[in-house]
């Protein structure tokens, strides 16, 4: 069996097929392109047009009766209630400036946008071509067409945790993870990531900011009928998920488990809470048995904020684009990749509307398909170490020795209070002497004897620049 091994890898490459590298990169390049400009062209479209996303004129409602300081929930509403907290009326303040149609179009492509960075901020830092972008786009197709169409505000948590993940300073990643709490409840999930990767600071300052927050609706309306509304809140989303959790739209572990239930001759509608609770514990202990990175266990955590959610359906899995890019990009031939990358492809394009019909679909949406792949995404982050693969020929020592390095580089990525130690840019002395194979791509047999071993620490001078994507796991430097 004879192996290539591509430019890109010009110390030693790799002992298996990599598909993601194999697609031309510029091909991927501007399919990824043209792909994102159809997204935000679709996202401004749907929001002019007045008869579609109708959740966000919910929220602008809800953003006129908080300046006029009105109740924010009426039974009067109907089926399309604001259910979201009270606080979370002041965010849609702002779009009340702008012409309703045009509010809803910038909304729109400020999803789409924010959808379009998360997905190339993940590949580069990965290190790999844009076909996983594009796996990813078309996987996670119709979840952005739906968040478009209705105006939904996933998209929007999916920018603000990223930033709330990334960015520099502990305030502003605070603020971030407040924001998306308020416009998403279950969004607290992800303070389990800040929890172990030591981000007690950020989760200090989202905190605070949501305590501001909250004087600030008092301040609109006083102290005792602020709290009337948190009542409100709270009875209104508890009417609304008993419904909601065992019908054919939800997809989250909680409704699995609820259709169990009911398959099974009981009543799941007093079990909403003890559900969402044992569905954040379960995201808890698959964050600490998780054997990847931070950035894996950021999007670990963007899909378990998805499924711990009662009120999950398709839309919602929009915060899924991190992990699909991690499972498109992951260099491996096994059958459970593949098997879990050919039935995301399915779940994403054939359980459609359009496909299927509208009858056939909410038949084969009770069997929740969408809840069962993705967890077996969030299972395969758990399982696999991402960053840890054995460089052809490499020792254990040698291998635990690059690991740790990886590591440390990655860390950079959580912000810790502590900075990592500086690198040395001393080359491995057990390191191989002989001179670097040309970086023209040759094939070589995969049991050939002088098999050029990667230096520990591909940031030396000695190693050409292409070559730092050996080690798989970097801060994108």
């Amino acid at each position: 069996m004879e192996i290539t091994i591509p430019s890109a890898f010009p110390r030693g490459g790799r002992l298996f097929y990599d598909p993601a590298r194999s697609v031309n990169p510029r091909l991927a390049r501007g399919v990824f392109a043209l792909l994102s400009v159809g997204a935000c062209i679709l996202a401004v479209v749907l929001g002019l047009n007045p008869r579609r996303a109708g959740d966000f004129h919910i929220y602008l409602m809800a953003a006129r009766r908080f300046l006029q300081g009105e109740p924010l929930y009426r039974v009067m509403d109907g089926f399309l209630p604001f259910k979201y907290l009270p606080a979370s009326a002041a965010l849609f303040v702002p779009f009340l400036g702008l012409p309703e149609r045009v509010a809803a179009a910038v909304w729109n492509l400020g999803s789409a946008v924010s959808v379009v960075l998360v997905t190339q901020a993940t590949v580069r830092a990965r290190g790999g071509t844009y076909a996983a972008g594009v796996f990813a786009c078309i996987a996670g197709a119709q979840a952005l067409q739906l968040e478009l169409f209705y105006g939904q505000v996933d998209a929007a948590c999916l920018g603000l945790l990223f930033v709330c993940a990334g960015a520099s300073r502990a305030p502003v990643r605070g603020l971030a993870l407040a924001v998306a709490i308020l416009l998403k409840p279950t969004c607290v999930v992800f303070a389990l990531w800040h929890l172990k990767h030591r981000g007690t600071r950020v989760l200090g300052f989202a905190l605070g900011f949501g305590v501001l927050a909250m004087l600030g609706v008092a301040g609109r309306y006083g102290f005792t009928p602020s709290l009337g509304l948190l009542r409100d809140w709270l009875a209104l989303t508890a009417a609304t998920t008993r419904p909601w959790l065992a019908g054919y739209n939800a997809q989250g572990v909680p409704s699995m488990v609820a259709g169990m239930v009911q398959a099974l001759g009981g009543a799941a509608g007093g079990l909403v809470f003890p559900l969402q609770l044992g569905a954040i514990g379960l995201a808890a202990v698959a964050l600490w048995r998780s054997r990847g990175d931070s950035r894996s266990d950021a999007a670990l955590m963007l899909v378990a904020v998805v499924l711990a959610s009662p009120l999950a359906w398709r839309a919602n899995f929009v915060l899924a684009a991190p992990a699909l890019v991690l499972v498109a990009a992951w260099p491996d031939r096994s059958r459970v990749r593949w098997a879990l990358v050919t039935g995301l492809l399915l779940v994403g394009l054939v359980m459609s509307e359009p496909v299927l019909g509208h009858e056939r679909l909410r038949e084969v949406l009770l069997f929740r398909p969408f809840g069962a792949v993705y967890l077996l995404l969030a299972g395969w982050l758990v399982s696999r170490r991402v960053g840890s693969v054995h460089a052809p020929g490499e020792s254990e020592e040698r291998h635990h020795r690059r690991t740790a390095n990886s590591n440390l580089h990655s860390a950079s990525f959580s912000h810790a209070e502590t900075k990592p130690p500086a690198f040395s840019a001393r080359r491995d002395p057990s390191a191989s002497s002989s001179p670097p194979p040309p970086t023209s791509s040759r094939p070589l047999r995969a049991s050939a004897p002088g098999l050029p071993q990667p230096p520990s620490d591909c940031r030396g001078p000695a190693v050409p620049a292409r070559a730092s994507r050996i080690c798989f796991l970097r801060t994108g430097s």
